[in-house]
């Protein structure tokens, strides 16, 4: 092990043995002994460990996931998003079977009301329909005088 490896293993992992990895651990410790630049990196270091070994984090992790939701601003639901929630509700929402049940019978109220708009074979403006009408009148009285004959 040379200084800058010392360097770089007390930088990463601290003054303490105990936290040096396993690997190195036997080395750094050999290096340490026998190298005065090394026992000079270590005085350096010691205070800033000692420090952080003094410093003690409160981390209150409860509901540590609502608190970040919380914090996010607020979404803008799309058009498209409200009717899909309008239209399919949670399950357990009181309305989650009679709305799917309404939107279902939409095709039926706009076929009945573009029925109802059409005006399919009764052309009014004929100048026909009166003879027709007359002409089916006198068929059905020949029919029913026919069938009334022996």
């Amino acid at each position: 092990m040379n200084t800058d490896e010392f360097r770089r293993l007390i930088e990463s992992y601290g003054t303490k043995p105990a936290n040096w990895p396993e690997h190195v651990s036997a080395e750094a410790m050999q290096f340490l002994q026998t190298s005065e630049a090394a026992r000079q990196i270590v005085t350096i270091h010691e205070p800033l460990d000692k420090a952080l070994d003094r410093h003690e984090v409160n981390l209150d992790l409860t509901r540590l996931d609502q608190r970040i939701l919380a914090q996010l601003p607020a979404q803008q639901t799309h058009l498209i998003d409200q009717v899909l929630a309008w239209i399919l509700p949670k399950p357990n929402h009181p309305s989650s079977f009679w709305r799917p049940a309404l939107v279902a019978c939409l095709p039926l109220v706009f076929g009945i009301a573009i029925g109802s708009n059409l005006a399919i074979g009764t052309d009014t403006t004929s100048e026909y329909v009166d003879d027709e009408l007359l002409l089916m009148a006198l068929q059905t009285e020949t029919d029913i005088i026919t069938e009334s004959l022996p």
